[in-house]
């Protein structure tokens, strides 16, 4: 971690960041602040298992201008957020952002200048995503970060992108825990990495084009996953619907809502289409017994496997078998 408190008094000082983002190659050692009066700023550095958390916080006595030349030795992923103040920045985008506002952009170097226009308090959060980071989420999520994959092995200038997003309440929440994180002690990677998911989630969606609307978000994602292999190894007994909401560290309506969103069906849906689909493979082999086949799926009375069977495929096992045996 790097705790870095600088303050300029001259007309022109320069502060270079020597440590700051060295991470997997990526770092911006040639960062400099131009800054014309003096304020006082402190840059908090955090690093994890291949991402970096950074927090600047600057005490605003009088306006002033920065200028910031910025070189990356490999291209990074950074979503930076105010959280409070506002400030002015001029360079890729002419972007005038109050607390809230954060963009999500591909680092590969860039000149530009913050105009910080009101005295008080200016607190920026940045989260620094680089390759290793962006490699490992792909082979989880290729259809999120598939493409920033892309835009970063390519090393392409043409390729950067910036989203501009409008965080919620939940989500700033979410950033102030990753800044406390540090009392969770060796747990406080993953419990990062959960919380910069659900704040990366919008602007990913948007960076690669996909309807945020339609999709969880990214650790919800995870969880009904893990809710669907569950029901798959328990097709016998499934849990019930808060048994399984408990198990995969939700609640019985998010579970109901975002299961059938991430699968396009309900829990139970999915038990009884993976159940019939079972039932068919196992009668097609013709040599088990209906009553086995029946409890080995987890139904009590043959008559409601029957019925179930027959409201699935039209057909009575029975009659399955003997068309399927006979073809």
């Amino acid at each position: 971690m790097l705790d870095l408190n600088y303050r300029c008094g001259s007309e022109e000082s320069y502060v270079s960041f020597d440590s700051f983002i060295n991470l997997d190659g990526c770092n911006a050692a040639d960062t400099k602040v131009i800054k014309k009066d003096g304020s006082l700023c402190t840059l908090t550095e955090r690093n994890y298992h291949d991402f970096t958390y950074a927090r600047q916080h600057m005490v605003v006595t009088k306006p002033f201008e920065v200028d910031i030349c910025h070189r990356a030795t490999h291209p990074y992923f950074i979503l930076t957020a105010l959280t409070q103040g506002c400030i002015a920045k001029r360079g890729i985008l002419d972007l005038d952002c109050s607390v809230g506002d954060a963009q999500l952009s591909l680092d590969t170097g860039y000149t530009s200048k913050w105009s910080v226009d009101k005295v008080g308090r200016v607190t920026q959060e940045m989260i620094i995503l680089p390759f290793s980071f962006i490699e490992r989420m792909e082979e989880r999520y290729p259809e999120v970060f598939g493409k920033m994959a892309t835009a970063m092995r390519s090393g392409n200038m043409d390729e950067r992108n910036v989203i501009s997003k409008r965080l919620d309440g939940k989500t700033l929440r979410f950033l102030s825990d990753i800044g406390h994180s540090e009392v969770l002690g060796n747990t406080a990677t993953d419990f990062v990495e959960h919380k910069m998911l659900h704040i990366l989630s919008p602007s990913l969606y948007s960076f690669v084009g996909l309807e945020a609307a339609n999709l969880a978000t990214i650790p919800m994602r995870d969880k009904m996953h893990d809710a669907k292999q569950i029901v798959e190894e328990r097709l016998a007994t499934p849990p019930s619907i808060a048994e399984l909401a408990s198990m995969v560290g939700t609640n019985e309506c998010t579970l109901k809502s975002a299961f059938r969103k991430e699968f396009g069906e309900t829990v139970f849906g999915l038990i009884f289409r993976l159940r019939m689909e079972k039932a068919a493979k196992l009668i097609m082999r013709g040599d088990l017994p209906m009553t086995d086949i029946a409890l080995s799926l987890g139904y009590d009375y043959p008559s409601h496997f029957t019925s179930a069977f027959r409201r699935f495929y039209g057909q009575s096992p029975t009659e399955f078998r003997m068309s399927h045996v006979r073809g």
